[in-house]
């Protein structure tokens, strides 16, 4: 389904999810006018149909995250294909896809300081991968908008290693404290 299949009542309260995701049922059937019943439903059915997903975004400039784009161009699909599973599941991608052009792959990373982020982009970073023909990487200032990114809080977790197979224990930055390691592995610093 394409955006523009969606309905005119979903459209507005999607809109209205998006300005406020703590408005009511009540409050926003007014807005509709439909009952919080059908709110409910057409709320439920959108959620079902993977089409809006409700979650708590941070914002950027409050929690002083870091940011950067990373573009690679990968030599082969197969190599393509590896590196998407491979980095797929990282915690701090904020954005992961292919793309047409110069480069076929773009992702944007956040971290929680400089010296992370750092580590993001040199060590445990797709920038490493065999199969890559060249990369580039671009610094992003505090992000205008979005206000809140859809960035998960780093947590320390139980794996032993990182989500990409990196060990955060072996590794000279986080060993002499300039990188925290992976959220999710055990050796997250928090």
């Amino acid at each position: 389904m394409k955006i523009n299949d969606l309905d005119t009542k979903n459209k507005k309260l999607i809109s209205l999810l998006q300005e406020n995701g703590r408005n009511s049922l009540t409050d926003l059937g007014r807005h509709l006018k439909l009952s919080h019943v059908s709110v409910q439903k057409r709320l439920k059915k959108l959620i079902e149909n993977k089409q809006i997903h409700i979650s708590a975004n941070l914002n950027s400039s409050k929690l002083e995250l870091c940011y950067a784009i990373i573009l690679v161009e990968v030599d082969s699909y197969k190599q393509l294909k590896k590196l998407m599973e491979k980095f797929s599941n990282c915690p701090r991608l904020v954005f992961f896809g292919t793309m047409t052009g110069a480069y076929n792959v773009i992702s944007i990373v956040a971290a929680e300081n400089q010296e992370v982020l750092q580590s993001v982009i040199n060590v445990c970073s797709m920038r490493n991968e065999p199969g890559l023909r060249r990369s580039d990487v671009f610094i992003i200032d505090i992000p205008l908008r979005p206000e809140f990114i859809p960035f998960k809080i780093p947590m320390k977790g139980d794996l032993e290693h990182s989500h990409c197979g990196m060990d955060c224990h072996d590794c000279e930055r986080y060993i002499h404290d300039k990188c925290k390691g992976c959220p999710g592995s055990k050796w997250y610093k928090t």
